[in-house]
């Protein structure tokens, strides 16, 4: 937590970051992070919201960022890229508790935007959904990465991990199943 607490207090400009790492930050976070009023909020969130457990090459593209936009943070605290990717992994790890949404939210995390339009699609259709109801094109049409987390989990309940099994099987994403455990 020290080092997270330390890059967060020390950051002195946020936005060429967030703008070196393009389309990793949709654009609804871009918002959020552009409408906090202190770069320490701005560097919180984007380091909460984008930097999640199993995302390496999302950490190794901030660590690049960072280097290139504020390397004094890490000459600072003379830390190398591999240090700073296993504190930023270790602090999240500690910090989550493995949820259900916390799980959801990761492997969307690992989606591409071709493949999370692919996903959001696959929910939307019965057949994927083994006789449940799917999640209505008005909830699912704008909804980020977070917010069909939270649709999945506010929906399905005890079934989001079989949902998460089929949807991820649709996409070709059997990488991320492993995530929900073994459904039947």
């Amino acid at each position: 937590m020290e080092h997270r607490a330390r890059l967060i207090q020390d950051v002195s400009a946020v936005m060429p970051i967030v703008d070196s790492l393009g389309t990793m930050v949709y654009s609804e976070l871009y918002t959020e992070i552009l409408g906090e009023k202190t770069r320490q909020q701005q560097m919180r969130i984007l380091y909460v919201q984008l930097l999640q457990p199993g995302t390496s090459t999302i950490r190794a593209e901030f660590y690049n960022a960072v280097k290139e936009h504020q390397p004094f943070l890490l000459e600072k605290n003379a830390v190398s890229r591999e240090e700073t990717m296993d504190r930023v992994s270790s602090e999240q790890d500690s910090t989550r508790q493995g949820t259900l949404e916390e799980r959801i939210f990761d492997a969307l995390s690992e989606l591409t935007e071709k493949e999370f339009d692919e996903f959001r699609w696959w929910l939307r259709k019965p057949a994927s959904l083994e006789g449940l109801q799917p999640i209505s094109t008005d909830r699912l049409e704008k909804a980020n990465k977070t917010r069909t987390a939270d649709l999945i989990v506010q929906t399905y309940t005890n079934e989001g991990e079989k949902i998460m099994v089929n949807v991820l099987g649709k996409i070709k994403r059997s990488d991320l199943q492993g995530k929900f455990g073994s459904i039947p």
